[in-house]
């Protein structure tokens, strides 16, 4: 922040008794603190992988976390943090609910409860849905503001997020923009359409079964966003 050319790092409001109560900066995130003799407070911030989070901390010490991944159609609650979370309760922008329990990044037996069938469903034991993984990108190309990343879902879906920034513009059709590794790749060839940053002409990339190769073609430009790209691993 910047008030007649002097840079302030951090803002503290306190109460009548001189307890912060709300603290901004100098770390991106907002603090809001509960008066002594209460340890509770409330911290929005942009978490280590840049998502944002609500995190809910009570007088034992307690943190829950409301988040919501870019690129993702889920709003999740954390028992914990993102990192380091004990259960993960998800609910899906089509009304799908998950229910996880996890250590880190690894996810155990967790049920889906399905709006459009009303069904319930166990998923995959094992299956790692929580969290994102950058795209291994080829040589050139690099993430843009929102990192290039993808994400495995229970029902053996794919999802992949965010922007990528290329050497040259606009990308020549065929080009190798990235690869997905074993396990997370179509079982049959995807031609999946996409839009690009700065534009309102459309292109599409080509993922590859048996190479996992990323190819785009009808580029505009050599901002291509992958928020679009879905597909079935199984």
């Amino acid at each position: 922040m910047q008030f007649q050319d002097q840079i302030v790092q951090q803002i503290i409001l306190v109460d009548n008794n001189g307890n912060a109560i709300i603290v901004i900066g100098p770390t991106p995130e907002i603090d809001i603190i509960g008066a002594p003799p209460s340890t509770s407070k409330i911290v929005l911030h942009l978490d280590s992988n840049g998502f944002p989070a609500i995190e809910f901390t009570n007088d034992a010490g307690n943190v829950f976390t409301i988040t919501a991944f870019p690129g993702s159609s889920e709003l999740a609650l954390f028992a914990g943090t993102v990192a380091s979370a004990i259960s993960e309760l998800a609910l899906d922008i089509n009304g799908d609910i998950r229910f996880s329990t996890a250590s880190g990044t690894a996810v155990n037996p967790h049920v889906i409860y399905q709006q459009s069938t009303g069904r319930l469903q166990v998923g995959n034991p094992g299956a790692t849905v929580r969290g994102w993984t950058a795209i291994p990108l080829t040589a050139g190309f690099a993430s843009g503001g929102s990192a290039a990343v993808y994400k495995p879902m229970p029902d053996g879906m794919v999802k992949l997020a965010g922007n990528i920034i290329g050497p040259v513009s606009p990308i020549p059709g065929g080009t190798v923009i990235a690869t997905m590794p074993v396990g997370y790749r179509p079982f049959q060839d995807l031609s999946n359409s996409i839009v690009f940053d700065g534009s309102a002409t459309h292109g599409k990339v080509v993922i590859r079964a048996a190479t996992g190769n990323i190819e785009c073609y009808d580029a505009p430009n050599n901002l291509p966003i992958m928020d679009d790209v879905f597909f079935s691993s199984i």
